[in-house]
């Protein structure tokens, strides 16, 4: 179980984001052109929010992609992906929590 005490320090927290960020953004360019791959038109390249809004959906839009395609690789990536992101928000939240 993790010690959500030594989140207190900011430092330990910045440097615990950071090498969650590496791998993340790795996997996030991963998926981002693996769906822009499989788009079949490209009328939206021109879209605010396709240039803004859709890098931010991308998990959920690789695990649709991947669901439909029955492609277990792609669901595993995308729940890691997710799972992590989610664990990143609750690593905050609960040391903001103890922070108080």
């Amino acid at each position: 179980m993790l010690d959500f005490a030594m989140f207190n320090n900011q430092h330990v927290l910045i440097g615990f984001y950071f090498l969650l960020g590496i791998p993340l953004l790795g996997l996030w360019g991963y998926m981002l052109d693996q769906v822009r791959k499989n788009k079949t038109s490209d009328d939206s390249e021109g879209c605010i929010f396709s240039i803004l809004f859709a890098p931010y959906i991308t998990p959920i839009a690789y695990l649709l992609m991947s669901v439909k395609n029955r492609d277990i690789k792609g669901i595993i990536v995308s729940a890691i992906t997710i799972g992590l992101i989610v664990f990143a928000f609750a690593i905050g939240i609960q040391a903001k929590a103890l922070g108080k």
